[in-house]
């Protein structure tokens, strides 16, 4: 993943990275240097496990959400059957400024 960040040209700030389930399941957040808009980043949610219990998971936006419980949100959710062309495509299409 950082090496498709850094094709896009986002810059990876800090990483909060987690196990748990007897370390089959792995979560964690990356927050992006990268300014969308004054004062505000990027940051990426990610997903996934060994156990095959749930598939990969991405998100993405001004605020990322990824609970122990591997639920996550945010502005922007990639599911499996997404095609990981989403770095290309998120540097083009700026998020709306958070209200």
């Amino acid at each position: 993943m950082e090496e498709k960040l850094k094709e896009g040209g986002f810059r990876i700030d800090r990483e909060r990275l987690a196990l748990s389930r007897n370390d089959a399941r792995f979560f964690g957040t990356l927050d992006l240097q990268s300014a969308v808009a004054p004062g505000v980043t990027l940051a990426v949610g990610v997903r996934n496990s060994l156990d095959k219990s749930l598939p990969i998971g991405f998100a993405a936006g001004a605020r990322v959400m990824v609970c122990d419980n591997l639920a996550f949100r945010s502005e922007i959710t990639v599911r499996p059957q997404t095609h990981p062309v989403w770095v290309g495509s998120l540097r083009r299409s700026p998020l709306p400024a958070p209200s």
